[in-house]
């Protein structure tokens, strides 16, 4: 089995978050890497797992983001929860095919 598992820091604004000026960007090249690459592997099962953080599932600018990565993924599921200081985060899972 091969699982790839990725954190992903968001530039988006939130109360009780720093504002660190990341970008997104490669952060989101590397998911989708980390998907080709379990894609082109030879394991007979495989998953990419990752947590985004401070963001929620419906935000706007999150949207684009997540369309990029899940451009080849069918069923991804994801499951909204918070960090200490109520920062909120999405975890997002699927099976490459």
């Amino acid at each position: 089995m091969g699982i790839e598992l990725k954190t992903l820091n968001t530039n988006i604004l939130f109360d009780n978050v720093l504002d660190l000026t990341r970008s997104i960007t490669n952060n989101i090249d590397g998911v989708i890497a980390d998907i080709n690459k379990l894609r082109a592997s030879v394991f007979a099962h495989k998953f990419v797992m990752f947590i985004v953080f401070p963001i929620t599932h419906d935000n706007p600018h999150w949207t684009f983001h997540l369309n990029r990565i899940t451009v080849d993924l069918s069923n991804y599921v994801y499951r909204e929860f918070t960090f200490s200081n109520n920062i909120p985060s999405v975890i997002y899972c699927d099976e490459v095919v």
